[in-house]
């Protein structure tokens, strides 16, 4: 009898233990993140990662599936020939962490959404997870462009479709801006007048910040995309 109980309480500790790193929290992924996965394909690309084998595979729709990046804190994935998933562990108080997961769709050009989760995958609703961004940061007007032509530029980028891209080696967020319905004359323009930003995570305050400061040493926004779309 006592025996069984210790058995039980084992149970109970090994299947509510949180996971620890990130293939873990991809392998307990709810259904309805990306509801052609079960846990039991997720497990399988993970081992075929870890295995060096092929790492794709073909959903029920006839797009190649697979892990293009896996360490302790990052995943990249990508789900169909219109979908790539990005997870990151992030720190946060208390020693613990949080998933962040970035989706990017491509159309004409990458746009992507951004979620918070806890280690039991329970969406997190953290307001303001970008207040230390403006997009006006990736905006700057040339010395040798008009005010006039500038304000008539920023106009087609309304509203605003943000790329994003987790870095796999830190906890950066670089975020560029996407214009989809811009023709090719014009997009040669905005080119001149988007500039990339790289936000920071801050675990004190459990949120990405930037500097209103623009760096020059920030990845260029062709680059961004080109990460995005190349994973």
């Amino acid at each position: 009898m006592n025996r069984l109980k210790l058995f039980f309480l084992l149970f109970l500790c090994t299947t509510l233990l949180p996971a620890q790193n990130v293939a873990d929290m991809f392998t307990t992924m709810p259904k309805q993140m990306v509801p052609y996965l079960t846990g039991e394909i997720c497990q399988r690309l993970v081992e075929l990662y870890n295995a060096r084998e092929t790492t794709k595979t073909e959903t029920i729709f006839g797009d190649s599936i697979g892990i293009e990046q896996l360490t302790d804190d990052f995943l990249s994935i990508q789900l169909s020939q219109a979908r790539r998933m990005q997870m990151k562990l992030l720190p946060v108080n208390d020693n613990d962490t949080i998933l962040c997961v970035v989706t990017t769709y491509y159309g004409p050009e990458p746009e992507s959404t951004l979620l918070y989760f806890n280690r039991q995958w329970q969406p997190i609703m953290m307001e303001g997870h970008l207040s230390g961004f403006n997009p006006d940061m990736l905006l700057a007007c040339p010395a040798d462009m008009s005010l006039v032509e500038y304000e008539e530029l920023r106009s087609l980028l309304d509203p605003m479709l943000l790329a994003m891209h987790l870095d796999a080696e830190s906890t950066d967020l670089e975020v560029t801006l996407s214009f989809p319905v811009a023709n090719r004359e014009n997009r040669e323009k905005l080119l001149l007048i988007v500039k990339p930003c790289r936000l920071s995570w801050q675990k004190n305050r459990n949120e990405f910040l930037g500097s209103q400061k623009r760096n020059t040493t920030f990845v260029e926004r062709n680059t961004i995309i080109n990460q995005i779309q190349t994973l």
